[in-house]
């Protein structure tokens, strides 16, 4: 499993640009089949909807990282 996940983070280049990824971007990746592919869709979903919560928890704007943050959620 570690494998995967190394080769996955080597495909996309970072867990920022996966977690952007669409179903269609995980084709041909050895490993990642279509259950594979629905099962990491649903986690980063879950993540986003996570993090979309935590934000509205702390809706306070005062850095620039929260700002992008918050931008990218939307």
């Amino acid at each position: 499993m570690f494998e995967v996940a190394r080769s996955l983070l080597d495909h996309f280049g970072s867990l920022r640009t996966m977690l952007d990824a669409e179903y269609a971007d995980f084709d041909g990746l050895r490993g990642i089949g279509p259950a594979k592919k629905a099962q990491l869709l649903a986690i980063m979903e879950m993540a986003r909807r996570s993090l979309v919560e935590k934000m509205r928890q702390r809706p306070l704007m005062n850095s620039p990282e929260a700002v992008e943050d918050y931008l990218r959620l939307h």
